[in-house]
């Protein structure tokens, strides 16, 4: 695992180019574009702050894993249904969002969010 991180990290630091500008569309205002061109230590700093997490990742596991409890249960339980009703409200919001202005990519958008909603739910 670590030398997946450290390979990781590597082809973050060796591969990245400098982000290039990003201009509202049908803006001519130039001070509206930025530029960040990104520094060496940026992917270190990201995958710095990764490992450690993927490192915690089992211990954390079994230790709910090992003090399991009814309440422990509930909370998660309900967590489950409530990422489940928020992507579904986001999903129709972004949906209607593009029938009513009538912005077929935000329409696209709300179809292609609907479909791996619906794909995820029943699978």
């Amino acid at each position: 695992m670590p030398a997946r991180i450290t390979l990781l990290g590597l082809c973050l630091a060796l591969g990245l180019r400098p982000v290039a500008p990003v201009a509202a569309q049908g803006e001519a205002d130039s001070a509206a574009a930025s530029y960040h061109p990104i520094r060496w230590y940026e992917p270190l700093a990201v995958v710095g702050g990764i490992a450690p997490t993927g490192a915690l990742d089992e211990p954390v596991a079994d230790h709910f894993r090992d003090n399991r409890s009814q309440t422990g249960d509930d909370v998660a339980d309900a967590w489950a249904k409530v990422g489940t009703v928020g992507v579904g409200v986001v999903t129709v919001g972004v949906l209607a969002g593009g029938l009513l202005s009538h912005n077929n990519k935000v329409t696209h958008a709300g179809l292609r969010f609907w479909r791996a909603f619906t794909s995820s739910s029943t699978g």
